[in-house]
């Protein structure tokens, strides 16, 4: 790939995406080479010196193909850097990098912006101190790097949401690979499928949830947080929307009545199923099937967006 950099206009509205690319970059730093170089033509915001570091107000994740250098933040204190490592600048945090003069290195970089990258700076791998990753050769994360490229190169048509969508996925990886990083064992991983696939076939008739982790030998405090890790959700809500992902088939495609259906699933009483369908899609049970019936809604018809 040829060396180059570009930055993208900034959303004036909300992206559609809810996040967008705003620049992109390859660079080969031969040794001995100016770092960054003066000659590049960065924005005044962007600029700066290894003496003065910089502090941005969006997201940019730094991949280094090649060679070895330095990464310094108030967070992470001066990181030695090499080939394989990423490193994550986050908005608002004062950040300096630099390649070693004797080495150089290959950089491959893209930039972020927009509202749904807010929330995913509460999660433990988007935190200041853990700017530095050391995954080790990852090529996935390299060709999703090389896509970003070509899309912002070539500009073809809708090109800034296949933009943003790969950047959102380049964030999942990283984030897929911290937890392996932080060494959850793949027997855990194992069990975790497993909880999936038995959760899913037992919904209608599920023991309780202790009784249920006990049953994969782990006691329930443990259970729930590795579920939740692997997931993103906890036992209790992951259940109870597939049990409603399952009441919406029957509703839709059988004629058990309300009363038959709460019983088939487990629920207390009527009463009880009804007050957990309308909470979760905003319509009661009978009007939901009602509209299904008159083709004006899909499975998740009616569902709140707050």
């Amino acid at each position: 790939m040829r060396d180059y950099f570009l930055y993208l206009p900034r959303p004036n509205a909300t992206p559609l995406w809810g996040a967008a690319v705003t620049a992109a970059g390859f660079t080969r730093v031969p040794p001995g080479t100016e770092y960054p170089g003066r000659a590049a033509r960065h924005p005044a915001d962007h600029l700066f010196t290894w003496q003065h570091g910089r502090v941005l107000d969006v997201w940019q994740v730094v991949l280094i193909l090649e060679g070895c250098g330095w990464f310094e933040s108030q967070p992470t204190g001066r990181r030695r850097i090499k080939a394989g490592d990423v490193f994550v600048l986050l908005p608002g945090i004062w950040h300096r990098y630099a390649p070693d003069p004797q080495t150089g290195w290959v950089e491959s970089w893209i930039e972020l912006d927009g509202p749904l990258l807010g929330p995913l700076r509460r999660l433990p791998v988007f935190q200041p101190r853990r700017a530095v990753m050391r995954p080790g050769p990852q090529p996935e994360l390299a060709e999703l790097l090389d896509r970003c490229h070509l899309l912002a190169q070539d500009q073809p048509a809708e090109f800034a949401g296949r933009l943003a969508t790969t950047g959102l996925q380049i964030l999942a990886l990283l984030q897929g690979l911290a937890q392996q990083r932080g060494g959850t064992p793949a027997r855990r991983q194992a069990l975790m499928r497993k909880a999936q696939i038995l959760l899913m076939e037992q919904c209608e008739r599920l023991p309780p949830l202790r009784e249920f982790a006990r049953g994969l030998g782990m006691g329930y405090s443990h259970f729930r947080r590795c579920f939740r890790q692997h997931t993103g959700l906890a036992p209790k809500p992951y259940v109870q929307a597939l049990r409603l992902r399952r009441v919406q088939e029957l509703l839709r495609h059988s004629g058990l009545t309300i009363q038959e259906i709460a019983e088939r699933m487990g629920y207390h009483s009527p009463f009880h199923l009804s007050a957990e369908f309308k909470k979760s899609t905003g319509l009661a049970p009978l009007r939901w099937r009602q509209r299904c019936a008159e083709g004006r809604a899909s499975p998740g018809a009616g569902r709140k967006t707050s």
